[in-house]
């Protein structure tokens, strides 16, 4: 079987990107997140019969058909709950129009045109939605014209009606940074409950996603080396609420360990012993412990303490500023200044352009005073 193309490195990743020969067609075959080049050679012959034998089962004549084979293809590059998001979008605003027409009727120049102005006019759907979908589409066709379902006409006819739908995002809110005060009545009010009083101790010393927090399990915990490590996370399938745990997380950078002091190492190892938690359970469940607490109810939690406090109400996302405002009036190396940006799982670039420019206006304060 005739193959051409290369391994290539993305990051600190590797990537199969070739074209395969089937049924005496070039087809683009692309599979990414090998940590090593050794892998993904050792894994290249496996992926690529695999790839051979799913796309030789059937032929592709419709736009089902190609959603089909669009959706294989993308499920070896995105995580699940990017996948399970898009199968949403396109049954939702694609395939009620499009399905069980032939791929030449679904690009043809009218049917597009027909499809955008009604979808662009429905009111019901925000401007946001509709340039997912827009975008969404267009991959689509871009893939269908990759593989030679579509013709290079087709391809431009279809592509030039598909505009995209611009739409203001939401003006940025003031961050609500606690004071030492503020944060020390916090864990105070906390002390009503014992599992919430080390949940949001941990939650504010390591000052993770949300996600990543709801994520950890025992597995996550190095007693050794007191650090909690930051390798998977829940995600939500949109439409359906489902939690996911997931080990792919936001950047490269994500993945890291963080150390927490001994007494709260202590005492999350005597919590972790008194419940008898296994490996995969997680550290703060809902129901049973093979299921994680979720987003409302933590945050409804978060909020129920802050009033006890009567501290101002944050969200979970504002530990990470408060712990990079801290981080940041105590850096003053290059090296500091990366270990603070690899506590949060940041490059030390974006950890200095996102959050360290928190206590900027302290900094230039302090180096006025200096230079007068």
């Amino acid at each position: 079987m005739a193959t051409k193309g290369q391994f290539r490195q993305n990051g600190k990743t590797w990537e199969i990107d070739t074209k395969i020969k089937v049924g005496g067609v070039w087809k683009h075959f692309h599979r990414s997140g090998y940590p090593t080049l050794q892998m993904a050679k050792a894994d290249f012959e496996k992926v690529k019969n695999e790839y051979i034998e799913n796309s030789s089962l059937k032929k592709i004549e419709t736009f089902n058909d190609l959603v089909d084979e669009y959706e294989t293809y993308r499920s070896h590059q995105m995580n699940i709950s990017t996948i399970e998001n898009d199968k949403c979008v396109i049954r939702t605003h694609l395939l009620p129009y499009f399905g069980g027409k032939s791929i030449g009727q679904a690009f043809d120049y009218y049917t597009v045109r027909s499809w955008y102005n009604r979808f662009i006019s429905d009111l019901r759907t925000s401007n946001a939605r509709k340039s997912k979908v827009i975008t969404r589409l267009k991959d689509i066709l871009n893939f269908a014209y990759r593989h030679k379902y579509i013709g290079a006409t087709t391809y431009q006819d279809a592509d030039i009606e598909l505009y995209q739908v611009k739409y203001s995002k939401k003006p940025l809110k003031e961050r609500v940074i606690w004071t030492a005060d503020e944060e020390a009545r916090f864990i105070q009010a906390t002390k009503t409950d014992a599992k919430d009083y080390l949940m949001f101790r941990l939650f504010l010393t390591c000052s993770p996603r949300l996600g990543e927090f709801l994520g950890l399990q025992p597995n996550c915990f190095d007693k050794k080396h007191n650090k909690i490590i930051i390798k998977q996370q829940i995600k939500y399938v949109t439409g359906t609420g489902k939690p996911i745990l997931t080990d792919v997380l936001k950047t490269h950078d994500s993945y890291r360990s963080i150390i927490i002091p001994q007494g709260l190492a202590d005492e999350l190892d005597a919590y972790i012993i008194s419940l008898s938690l296994k490996d995969n359970d997680f550290l703060f469940f809902a129901n049973t412990k093979s299921t994680p607490m979720g987003r409302t109810t933590f945050k409804r939690k978060l909020k129920k303490y802050c009033i006890l406090a009567n501290v101002p109400e944050i969200n979970p996302h504002a530990s990470r500023h408060m712990m990079a405002t801290k981080l940041a009036s105590v850096c003053h190396t290059g090296q500091e200044l990366e270990s603070a940006a690899r506590r949060l799982g940041h490059s030390p670039s974006m950890f200095m352009d996102t959050y360290a420019n928190h206590a900027n206006d302290k900094t230039e304060e302090a180096l006025l005073e200096r230079m007068n």
